[in-house]
């Protein structure tokens, strides 16, 4: 699922974290107060790590 910027602009902050990914590592995880982070996770070495981008 590609990540649209119109989705993005739209989306609310729930009772939950939220999480929705592009399929290819890029993640954005919306925090119940609202604030969005930016996780990409990549395979280094055989093993997933996973690289704050930032808010």
């Amino acid at each position: 699922m590609k990540l649209e910027d119109i989705t993005l602009r739209n989306i609310r902050p729930a009772p939950k974290p939220q999480e929705l990914s592009d399929g290819c590592g890029l993640q954005l995880l919306v925090q119940p107060n609202g604030s969005k982070l930016w996780p990409l996770a990549l395979p280094i070495w055989r093993q997933q790590k996973t690289l704050a981008l930032g808010a």
